[in-house]
């Protein structure tokens, strides 16, 4: 852990790394007028802090990557507590409020793991684009309704659309008591993660992993369907369980789905 100097210097250090966030977000968000860049700068900074308390540079991971998921969730965090998104578009934040938890979790999971071969690097890549697949997959049986309010599914797609909500389901079924309850608190009750915590009686960081690791749990056995099923249509924008998901964010890539006005 960090010295509270460490931790100073670290934050006064990576503050440019909020600021390029918020401009991130503030630029592709269409956010309402009353939201200022201030406002998004203010709540990263918050991300900013945790991190650098609970930073570990003994686990060999660099600060920008520990802090980037941090100061995103904290930016997310701060423009629901607000609430001036509609429906669709909050949902489309909430996404990627979910798969930035997870990747969070995944690299702290595999930078903790010392040095790795090119082919683990590879292999821990695709694991974590699988799991962002799942996460969209799962976000989009939460919202129980197609991705946009003007596509109207051909017959074979609401087949394949109901077929793929039951075996979504059926997974989570399966998964151990405290992580099924992560998951339905975090995507069906609107709970971030430190709420879905503290109803369990565990940390934020324990949350965290719990949900990475339902989702770990919850892509093996939607792969498994998938590879069982027979040739047909998918559901309508929806990719295969172990592929990449739209809208996966890393520190090199992605930012904020757009935010519209709540009407």
């Amino acid at each position: 852990m960090a010295t509270t100097e460490e931790q100073r210097r670290l934050v006064e250090k990576h503050l440019g790394l909020v600021r390029a966030q918020a401009s991130d977000i503030m630029q592709s968000a269409g956010l309402p007028a009353s939201i200022e860049f201030d406002d998004l700068v203010s709540f990263g900074t918050k991300g900013l802090i945790e991190a650098a308390q609970r930073f570990q540079p003994e686990r060999g991971a660099a600060f920008a990557t520990f802090a980037y998921y941090r100061v995103r969730g904290a930016i997310f965090d701060g423009l629901r507590s607000f609430g001036w998104v509609n429906r669709r578009e909050y949902a489309r934040l909430r996404e990627q409020e979910r798969v930035d938890a997870y990747l969070q979790s995944h690299s702290e999971r595999t930078a903790g793991a010392g040095p790795a071969r090119l082919e683990d690097q590879v292999a821990a890549r695709a694991e974590a684009l699988g799991g962002a697949a799942t996460v969209f997959v799962t976000s989009l049986e939460a919202e129980a309704r197609p991705d946009a309010a003007d596509e109207r599914p051909g017959a074979d797609e609401v087949i394949a659309l109901g077929e793929l909500s039951e075996t979504v389901r059926a997974a989570l079924r399966e998964l151990p008591p405290q992580e099924r309850a992560i998951v339905e608190a975090f995507y069906f009750k609107d709970r971030n993660l430190q709420d879905a915590g503290r109803d369990l009686g565990v940390s934020k960081s324990w949350a965290s992993r719990l949900h990475a690791a339902a989702i770990d749990k919850l892509r093996r056995r939607l792969a498994r369907a998938d590879e069982a099923a027979p040739p047909g249509p998918r559901p309508p924008g929806r990719p295969p369980a172990g592929g990449p998901a739209r809208g996966a964010a890393g520190p090199a890539r992605g930012g904020a789905r757009p935010a519209g006005r709540r009407r």
